[in-house]
């Protein structure tokens, strides 16, 4: 198990999956938020892609607050594989919840433009970005949400 700390935040890190908990401490609150990270490897095919979105699907059933699936390891995303991530987006928004992709390589972007799925998915360069964007957005509105709830 291998442990990330930046300032307040403290990301555990489980198998398959990431399991973010971070932490944000106040004088009279504290608060968690759970992000799930999927890294599949190599290929993003018609076996890893079914398998990642049964993941995603279960994954759900924990009541993440994003899930985000980290392609920085994959080479090679074929059309079974991408058809496999609309189905976890359906599923992921049926939910309420959202889906994220960061890390496409360049035969993924190309696929993602050239099927107009750059507009239904969020996608972010790198793993980073998403952290920066997603997950800080995500603690601001919770701190707003517990300091209305407390005035």
């Amino acid at each position: 198990m291998a442990f990330f700390q930046k300032t307040t935040k403290t990301v555990r890190i489980c198998s398959l999956n990431f399991l973010y908990n971070l932490e944000i401490l106040a004088a009279f609150f504290t608060m968690t938020l759970n992000a799930f990270v999927f890294q599949p490897q190599e290929l993003f095919d018609g076996i890893a892609g079914p398998r990642i979105q049964r993941q995603v699907v279960q994954c759900l059933a924990q009541n993440p607050d994003v899930i985000l699936i980290d392609f920085e390891q994959v080479k090679f995303i074929d059309s079974i594989g991408l058809g496999a991530l609309v189905g976890a987006l359906k599923h992921v928004n049926d939910s309420g919840k959202q889906l994220y992709l960061c890390s496409l390589c360049e035969q993924a972007s190309a696929m993602f433009k050239l099927t107009s799925m750059e507009q239904v998915f969020t996608i972010f360069s790198d793993r980073q970005a998403f952290e920066r964007s997603v997950l800080n957005r995500q603690i601001s509105k919770r701190q707003q949400t517990i300091i209305q709830r407390a005035a």
